[in-house]
């Protein structure tokens, strides 16, 4: 394996390829870039690993840059059997625009 000498223009091309990638992939916040930039200085194959561990967060940022809503979580692959009936109620509600605070029971 070939190192790359650090704070070089190529260093620094991966790095960021890495870092927005990730980004991209909403497994980090763009807010962090400086952060994860500062790591991979530091340790650029253990950035990478765990980069590459990494799974996309709701609430993230998605690859089409907008920020993923409890809508999308419910419309994609997050099962809607797994929520209360509170739960649900909620996510109606927000969906729709209904910022009216709803009941809620101590048991959902």
């Amino acid at each position: 394996m070939t190192t790359i000498p650090k704070y070089s223009a190529e260093h620094q091309s991966v790095r960021d390829t890495l870092i927005g990638e990730a980004i991209q992939a909403g497994k980090l916040l763009p807010s962090r870039t400086q952060y994860w930039q500062e790591q991979y200085n530091a340790d650029p194959e253990g950035t990478k690993a765990l980069l590459a561990r990494l799974a996309p967060a709701p609430g993230i940022a998605a690859a089409s840059g907008s920020p993923t809503t409890t809508t999308n979580l419910v419309d994609s692959e997050y099962d809607p059997a797994w929520l209360t009936p509170a739960e649900r109620n909620r996510i109606t509600a927000a969906a729709s625009g209904d910022s009216r605070p709803t009941a809620h029971h101590l048991h959902d």
